[in-house]
């Protein structure tokens, strides 16, 4: 491996995160650990990205940790004027019940006027609640791969893990694959919107 990396100009630029990047998964006895995967670059790659790190993932469906490599890039984010009615709202009952909270709040005006008002108001506390339902789980997402990230560090230790440790250590990583389920079929339902300009069209099949 070394004389194949200086043949090449690849270098290891190191990681943080468990220690070995792959197990047999056997019981604690026959329980084998060891780094057989490796993320290399040029050298060329890490004069131009100084600050570029790399990271062992927790284990999750495989015997082998993801590698994950990440770097700072320049320039902010831009954010849309626009509100999106998004379909998985209807897959809660949570969200029908705020649409008829903000629906039944009596308006002034028109009949036209007052429906604006009735969608616009709807809309606007249907998209923060569902982005704070999205920070959650996002949240619960970190804090489940740290959990699961200092139990696995542990268990390349010397001592390795307790019975309690290691059943904690399964019951977080089967609660974070849940997690992860969650956030995939929330992203892949969000595929399916309907671009809504915020005070000026409203188009919604979401009537209380």
């Amino acid at each position: 491996m070394g004389d194949f990396m200086a043949a090449n100009d690849l270098v290891d630029p190191g990681f943080s995160g468990p220690a070995f990047t792959w197990t047999n998964n056997k019981d604690a006895r026959s329980r084998i650990f060891s780094r057989l995967d490796r993320f290399l670059v040029s050298s060329s790659i890490l004069e131009n990205y100084q600050e570029l790190w790399v990271v062992h993932l927790a284990r999750l469906a495989s015997d082998h940790c993801p590698i994950l490599c990440s770097f700072k890039v320049g320039g902010r984010k831009t954010y849309s004027n626009w509100i999106k009615f998004e379909d998985v709202w209807t897959t809660f009952p949570r969200a029908w019940q705020i649409v008829s909270e903000k629906w039944n709040v009596p308006d002034s005006g028109t009949d036209a006027a007052k429906l604006q008002k009735k969608c616009s108001r709807s809309l606007k506390a249907l998209f923060f609640w569902s982005r704070n339902k999205m920070d959650k789980m996002n949240q619960l997402k970190e804090d489940l791969y740290e959990e699961i990230r200092i139990l696995q560090e542990l268990e390349c230790s010397l001592n390795g893990l307790t019975e309690f440790q290691s059943k904690t250590l399964r019951y977080k990583v089967q609660l974070l694959k849940s997690t992860l389920a969650r956030i995939t079929t929330w992203w892949g339902q969000r595929a399916k919107v309907h671009w809504i300009e915020e005070g000026v069209k409203i188009h919604t099949s979401f009537t209380p």
